[in-house]
């Protein structure tokens, strides 16, 4: 085509939007296939560094067949939801065994890792291994279960410093276990250790957080919630002294949907027709790492239970959402009206992100979407990101963002055909499903407050291994692999397909060319990004070898400038 010079157009925007339902149908595929996405990633990363660490065989074979299960999938008619219902249950087995060999590869790898770091043998000690699968500094809120604890303890990090640790719900009932939280400071793609020690009296924190039954607090935010609607009330940034949401926000409201599960010629999704009605709103965790209110609700057959949690050292709200939904024909979404004017309107999109319309229009997304502007009293710039863990279907009307978390049409109805009376039919996404969302309030942009690097964290998660003690030769922190400067991101680490160099994809996320720093090991590599590019690394194990850069197919190597 480029060689008769055919006048083929560039096109820098969107192509469609056809069958704006296909963005929300089936809940379970849409998760299934993020889960699948970013752990297969994550222990693709953790994989390769063993095999460079520790001389761990890497599982080529059985990434290969985990991609497939995966990429099979997406297939336009299962990942949109709108296959026969049986088809689920083929996608979903596929699925499984794609997240059976990300969750088995991925602990061999960080096992390999874990057991060839220095831990000497202390006497009542427990030691555990906190892995980050991110190429930066990462401070996130872990949680394990243990049993066996001392009466009194202390948490330590590889600096012997006292960590906060908070007893939280245990996933058991009985038989001694706990279930232990508290934020990591982690390494770049990497590990540390900590060490539950015993003691005579176990240490107090300094806490930032206050809760009730309705108001939650922290160094940063004040967040409260309408004892009788459960929806947040207020949301205050005390750094910046600006009230979030112009509105009741994490609204549940329902809207009428009949339409087809393509929603064919659909455009928006605005006939509210209801909402959810707390039942419940009270306090169930509190202490020097977290607080956690949760909200319990009520539509018709369904329940809805959100539980907000705020940390003591992080800038950010995290909401675990359950619902059991037992309606037909109807959407759910979750509504947020942000506090600003002048709006700018910008969704991920992969390896990047675009701006559109708040027309009300429902639009694709992947795991972030940001609403940002002006404070109306002050004129300082200003907004909020709303990060996802497995959705991907937004509206944004004038300032509301709406985040569609499930709709329930008949399966595979596809219109003119018209449903019958005298028949019974399945409807979409009935019964128990759960996600979870993440409110990042920040000043000036999404660009400054590093909105895509936090919603890789939430989707990508640190993995905790307790551990024993013995000698080896790594030590009790590493760092494999990291990038600089923000706005730079490493999406996937590998092995070549074929050889052991070491494949290194990254991109600028925020449309500023940019000059860049990755390290590997001990060998520093400068990079110079366009605005927007991505770059494909080959990075040999011999570091006298040259980097070169590659294709996202990894032919074509050339030399890096």
């Amino acid at each position: 085509i480029e060689a008769r010079d055919l006048p083929i157009p560039v096109v820098h925007d969107e192509l469609q939007h056809h069958a704006s339902g296909c963005y929300a149908a089936h809940s379970g595929i849409k998760r299934w296939n993020r889960l699948a996405e970013n752990r297969l990633i994550a222990a693709e990363k953790f994989a390769a560094i063993a095999t460079r660490l520790t001389g761990m065989p890497y599982p080529r074979e059985e990434f290969a067949r985990a991609w497939k299960q995966v990429l099979f999938n997406q297939f336009h008619d299962t990942l949109a939801g709108t296959s026969l219902e049986a088809a689920y249950d083929d996608a979903r087995d596929q699925y499984g065994e794609a997240l059976a060999i990300a969750d088995r590869t991925q602990n061999d790898a960080v096992q390999s890792i874990a057991w060839a770091i220095n831990i000497p043998l202390q006497e009542g000690v427990k030691p555990l291994t906190v892995f980050n699968p991110h190429a930066w500094r990462s401070r996130a809120n872990v949680a394990f279960q243990v049993r066996g604890l001392p009466t009194a303890f202390v948490l330590r990090d590889d600096e012997d410093r006292a960590v906060a640790v908070q007893d939280v719900q245990s996933w058991a009932t009985s038989g001694g276990q706990r279930r232990l939280t508290f934020t990591a400071d982690l390494p770049p793609l990497g590990y540390r250790t900590y060490r539950i020690v015993p003691v005579e009296e176990a240490p107090a924190f300094e806490n930032s957080l206050s809760a009730t039954d309705h108001t939650v607090e922290n160094r940063f935010f004040r967040l409260a919630f309408d004892a009788e609607t459960g929806e947040i009330a207020s949301l205050f940034d005390k750094r910046h002294g600006v009230e979030v949401f112009a509105g009741p926000a994490a609204r549940a409201v329902v809207i009428d949907d009949p339409s087809d599960t393509w929603s064919h010629d659909v455009f928006r999704f605005q006939n509210e027709i209801g909402g959810f009605t707390a039942t419940s709103v009270r306090l169930v965790e509190s202490g020097p790492v977290l607080a956690t209110v949760r909200v319990t609700s009520a539509f018709g057959d369904s329940t809805l239970v959100q539980d907000f949690t705020l940390y003591d050292g992080l800038p950010q709200i995290d909401v675990q959402v359950t619902v059991d939904w037992r309606e037909q024909h109807k959407l759910l979404k979750l509504r947020f009206p942000v506090n600003q004017i002048f709006i700018r309107a910008v969704y991920e999109i992969p390896y990047g992100h675009i701006e559109r319309e708040t027309t009300g229009d429902e639009e694709p997304g992947q795991s972030w979407l940001d609403l940002s502007g002006t404070v109306r009293e002050t004129g300082e710039k200003y907004g909020l990101s709303l990060l996802n863990d497995g959705k991907y279907s937004f509206d944004v009307n004038v300032r509301d963002i709406g985040l569609t978390a499930l709709r329930s049409p008949i399966y595979a109805h596809h219109i003119p055909a018209q449903p019958q009376p005298d028949r019974d039919y399945r409807y979409i996404d009935q019964g128990m499903q759960t996600f979870t969302y993440s409110l990042l309030p920040h000043a000036g942009s999404w660009e400054t407050a590093g909105t895509a690097r936090r919603a890789a964290e939430l989707n990508q998660r640190p993995i905790v291994l307790l551990g024993t003690f013995h000698d080896g030769p790594l030590p009790q922190r590493r760092t494999m692999i990291e990038v600089s400067p923000e706005n730079i991101v490493v999406g996937a680490v590998k092995l070549a397909e074929d050889n052991d160099d070491l494949i290194v994809r990254c991109y600028e996320s925020t449309r500023v060319a940019t000059d860049a720093e990755l390290r590997v090991g001990e060998r520093v590599i400068p990079l110079r990004f366009g605005v927007s590019e991505i770059k494909t690394l080959r990075v040999p194990r011999d570091d006298s070898q040259p980097v070169m850069e590659t294709n996202l197919l990894e032919l074509e190597d050339e030399p890096l400038p």
